[in-house]
């Protein structure tokens, strides 16, 4: 059984979550990747926006929370996308 054919252990997140993530190039092209010391995969910087707080704001404040790099960021390169998120049981092999 899976998420479209009636598994219970499939849920779709009710409470939508505002976050920014931000793709960090250098001169080189290589990308800014973060490797907490509290989880053992690597993501890119950002995280849950404040309430009114603006995606170009949240990504701003959290750029320079996570690297200490303080960025500028021009309206042609923000992108804003949605995802639906499933979130699996783990007692279950659906």
């Amino acid at each position: 059984m899976g998420k479209g054919d009636g598994c219970v252990n499939y849920r779709i997140m009710k409470d939508t979550k505002n976050i920014s993530k931000a793709i960090i190039l250098d001169k080189d092209s290589r990308v800014l990747l973060l490797l907490p010391y509290d989880k053992p995969r690597w993501h890119l910087p950002g995280g849950h926006l404040h309430e009114g707080e603006s995606f170009v704001d949240g990504i701003k404040r959290e750029v320079l929370e996570e690297t200490g790099l303080s960025i500028t960021i021009s309206n042609n390169q923000t992108k804003t996308h949605v995802y639906t998120v499933y979130l699996q049981c783990k007692q279950c092999k659906c």
